[in-house]
């Protein structure tokens, strides 16, 4: 079938581009004005020649005082918007729609705190540093490239389980986002990949968005070149999917 193949084209790009040419080494984190950034890591923290997102950089200043929540997105070149402006990334696209929306009170001041090539792993690593910006919300879209590098299952959800468990602790309010694998990864990798994010968000009592590219992964016309990462109208229709979704957990006005 014409989408079946599809799948299996994007995915077998996706295998190539993100677990390659998406490194750490190779991308950067991203961050505006329209995505405020979290303080620098510090000397001999996680980030590191040893840390899975050993090179990816991260902003060296630290953030304005500011009124507002924070509300985080923890991911991976899906979320750190590769190779596009940072202003142009999904979660800066969501932060406009925040920024429009009165009934949002108070308003929110979104971080961008995803890196390229990032794993399950990586983001538990990096939650000492996240907490430094001292989240309001937290949106965990990472476990793309646990896939595609084949990484156990079972080595995710216990990634991903601690990751909310840590969240939960600090009294963090969280959702999770789901990822899917194709087919060419075997069946039954395919099948238990795929249903461990449900599985750990019920677990963890947070929301869940299922599938963050959904719409966009098998559209030219919503990626870049590579077929993988969303251009800017694919970094806006997941915005158009994701605000809603955040909206009615995030506080409102009177």
């Amino acid at each position: 079938m014409p989408r079946v193949r599809a799948v299996f084209r994007f995915f077998s790009a996706v295998s190539s581009v993100i677990f390659l040419a998406c490194t750490p080494r190779a991308c950067d984190m991203k961050s505006t004005s329209a995505q405020s950034p979290l303080p620098a890591e510090p000397s001999g923290s996680v980030n590191n020649e040893t840390s899975p997102s050993a090179s990816a950089s991260t902003p060296s200043s630290a953030p304005l005082v500011d009124a507002r929540k924070v509300l985080v997105f923890l991911g991976d070149s899906l979320t750190a918007g590769y190779e596009l402006p940072s202003e142009q990334a999904f979660p800066a696209r969501v932060a406009a729609r925040i920024e429009k929306d009165a009934s949002l009170d108070p308003h929110w001041r979104v971080v961008n705190a995803g890196v390229s090539g990032d794993t399950s792993r990586g983001g538990l690593e990096r939650l000492d540093w996240l907490f430094r910006s001292q989240p309001a919300f937290v949106f965990v879209c990472l476990g793309a490239n646990d896939g595609l590098r084949g990484i156990a299952v079972a080595e995710t959800e216990r990634n991903l389980n601690s990751i909310l468990a840590r969240l939960k602790e600090k009294g963090v309010p969280t959702a999770l986002a789901g990822m899917r694998m194709p087919s060419n990864y075997g069946p039954e990798y395919t099948k238990s990949f795929a249903e461990l994010f449900p599985r750990v968000a019920e677990a963890a009592g947070v929301p869940y968005f299922p599938f963050l590219v959904e719409g966009v992964s098998l559209e030219p016309r919503y990626t870049l070149a590579d077929g993988i990462h969303p251009n800017a109208a694919g970094a806006d229709l997941i915005a158009d999917r994701v605000f809603p979704f955040l909206r009615p957990l995030l506080p409102h006005g009177p």
